[in-house]
């Protein structure tokens, strides 16, 4: 007899059969058993088009046959969702594998706030199959294989499915509370499904989400940097294109993944009010500070000193996920170079006991 479980998912994927069975099938043969660079070009010919497989395009596809976390910060123009719509479509009509895997959808695509986001990225993936049906603005069909797109701020509505990918399109540019959502709805997949989760995005605001990915010490996810750089080496962009685009106010964020620059007047000229400083403490009044924190929250500590009337900021860290015996023995090191003063958050009486323990340096 099956498992219950095992009929809810045989039940599921006959319902998707029939609420599919009146889209009418385009084969594209030509691209049956191809592999990723073959299918491009093969694509090329079939849309007239002349889009080059360059290094990064290639390395893309790579990773994602090795892994099925990747994040990847890019500069703009570069061509990296492009690439990985491409790595879908190929995925999907190459053979019918993720056709047979699909339970109830195979692709949640998650791009910004905004519908017509999600409506246009869908078009970008159906402008690569014009011959196919029309479906839904949000959805697309290839060889039986669901694709569908979800604003950020609908991001809920894809809970309870069972999606062999996840892509977060442009995912920097989701307002912050929808980015962890967003990052709770795709990593809840894995022990259902453990489908591909990928993030790709230029640079947008400090201390967002994506930024916190990029420090992270122990990642699940394997991390690539497509920036301008790279661009200019893969023949992306030519050196003259580039000289031009630097006159741009974004040029640090849009080309070489600065967050903040060129968004409003808050970082404008901001190299030029940054003075360098020794780091060492020169007898001033000095302490060390922490908030501890544990599991889900950072724990942050900074230390500094006081000179010419002046708090001249010396340590600043943060550490995610840490043990408490390390964290004591960091707050002890700090405290060991001016031996001052030391304050914890009284909300953590246990830490600060565990600090007076060590010779009263609280």
């Amino acid at each position: 007899m099956p498992r219950p479980s095992q009929f809810i998912s045989d039940l599921t994927r006959a319902k998707n059969l029939v609420s599919n069975a009146d889209i009418k099938e385009v084969d594209y043969p030509q691209l049956r058993g191809t592999t990723f660079e073959e299918f491009w070009h093969k694509l090329n010919e079939i849309l007239g088009v002349d889009t080059p497989l360059l290094g990064y395009n290639k390395e893309i596809n790579d990773d994602l046959e090795e892994t099925l976390h990747l994040w990847i910060k890019k500069c703009a123009g570069i061509g990296g969702t492009e690439t990985i719509l491409r790595w879908i479509a190929w995925k999907c009509i190459k053979d019918d594998t993720w056709k047979e895997r699909q339970i109830d959808i195979g692709v949640i695509l998650i791009t910004g706030p905004r519908l017509d986001l999600a409506i246009t990225i869908i078009r970008r993936l159906k402008a690569l199959f014009p011959d196919l049906p029309k479906t839904k603005e949000t959805t697309f069909i290839i060889n039986g294989v669901k694709i569908q797109a979800f604003p950020s701020h609908h991001v809920a509505s894809a809970h309870g499915l069972n999606p062999i990918v996840v892509l977060m399109e442009e995912g920097d540019l989701f307002p912050k509370n929808q980015q962890y959502e967003a990052r709770e709805v795709a990593e809840r997949y894995i022990p259902k499904t453990n489908p591909w989760i990928i993030w790709i995005s230029t640079a947008y605001l400090p201390g967002g989400l994506f930024e916190d990915m990029e420090h992270e010490r122990e990642s699940i996810y394997r991390r690539r940097f497509y920036l301008v750089d790279r661009a200019l080496k893969d023949g992306r962009y030519t050196q003259e294109q580039v000289e031009k685009w630097k006159k741009s106010p974004s040029f640090m964020r849009e080309a070489w993944g600065e967050y903040g620059y060129g968004l409003g007047d808050i970082f404008k000229d901001f190299d030029d009010i940054i003075e360098k400083y020794d780091l060492n403490y020169l007898g001033g009044h000095a302490g060390t500070y922490a908030d501890p924190g544990w599991g889900s929250s950072k724990f942050g500590k900074v230390a500094g000193e006081v000179r010419d009337g002046i708090i001249y900021v010396v340590e600043a860290e943060e550490y995610e996920r840490d043990s408490p015996s390390r964290m004591l023995s960091v707050m002890e090191q700090s405290w060991n170079r001016h031996k001052q003063n030391c304050k914890v958050d009284a909300a953590n009486p246990g830490f600060i006991k565990d600090l007076n323990d060590r010779g009263g340096i609280w």
